[in-house]
């Protein structure tokens, strides 16, 4: 009797019973995330490729502009004998005159503005005046030449402007390198004329006398210091102050001075 009483209890409780354990006998599967789209970085890391972008950009802009500013001069150096002030003591010699040659001393000073501009302040002289053949043969043979018909440059001054045209180096027999330049000078000039040298000299025809001058130049640096110049310079005597008149004279000269630049 007990057995019967039983199975509609059991009936009555079995599907609670499998309810109860069909959840607990089903298998929990882990969770897998879906992988992050390639394309889908953080903003963090879009903003620090950014930064690193324009970076690089800026750097190959700062390249080029170095490059544009270096190609003024490419591979050649740029000026290394420089100088701010110049004196100069040298020989001076004036070959034009057919009458008489002049042997002389001379002195100047330049500043210079730049590497391409300066401004030769003053460059006085004074020269010793030799008789040539011709001129003792006029004076010999003609009875109405005298000499005071022949002045010569005894004393000149310049201020002159200096355009450096060329500067460089070349090696000399592939042993020592050496520097020069070329420049450009023009500017005006104070010349006084006598026909007697200083120890000779009158005061009765005495010319004191004004005019353009300009020539060229060439200079070799032994070292930051010291240099040599060649200078050739032609003067055009144009206005006589105190003989008033004009006489469209030409006075050459060829220089060497050694010049001392600090």
């Amino acid at each position: 009797m007990n057995r019967w009483l039983w199975l509609p209890l059991m009936v009555l409780l079995s599907p609670a019973a499998l309810a109860a354990d069909g959840p607990a006998e089903e298998k929990s599967e882990p969770k897998v995330e879906a992988p992050a789209p390639a394309d889908s970085e953080s903003r963090k890391d879009v903003a620090i490729k950014e930064e690193e972008a324009e970076a690089e950009e800026e750097e190959e802009e700062n390249k080029a502009e170095d490059v544009k500013e270096k190609s003024i001069y490419g591979p050649i150096q740029q000026r290394l004998f420089d100088q701010v002030h110049e004196l100069e003591l040298g020989w001076a010699y004036l070959p034009l005159d057919p009458y008489v040659k002049g042997y002389g001393v001379q002195l100047a000073y330049t500043y210079h503005f730049s590497h391409r501009l300066a401004w030769e302040m003053f460059r006085v002289g004074w020269s010793y005046n030799v008789d040539t053949k011709l001129k003792d043969k006029l004076i010999t043979q003609a009875s109405n030449v005298s000499p005071d018909e022949f002045p010569a440059v005894l004393f000149w001054g310049n201020s002159d402007l200096v355009l450096k045209l060329l500067y460089g180096k070349q090696t000399f027999l592939n042993r020592t390198v050496i520097h020069f330049e070329i420049f450009a000078v023009g500017g005006v000039s104070l010349v006084f004329r006598n026909p007697y040298n200083i120890f000779d000299m009158d005061f009765q025809n005495p010319r004191l006398e004004i005019g353009l001058n300009a020539g060229l130049g060439f200079r070799i640096w032994f070292n930051p210091t010291w240099s040599v110049r060649v200078d050739l310079r032609d003067t055009v005597i144009l206005f006589c102050f105190n003989r008033a008149d004009f006489p469209i004279k030409n006075s050459a000269l060829l220089g060497l001075t050694l010049a001392l630049g600090f």
